[in-house]
């Protein structure tokens, strides 16, 4: 369900990560982005 999600968006090649920091100054030059986080199995 998830490659056909980024199929359909034309982000076949996003790759997991394992972590996302998100900060208020990195938010001011973006618009849409994909980003595919890793499952954290602990």
């Amino acid at each position: 369900m998830l490659n056909k999600f980024l199929k359909e968006l034309g982000e076949e090649g996003a790759k997991p990560e394992e972590k996302l920091t998100v900060k208020k100054k990195d938010l001011a030059d973006k618009e849409d982005e994909i980003i595919v986080l890793s499952p954290c199995l602990s």
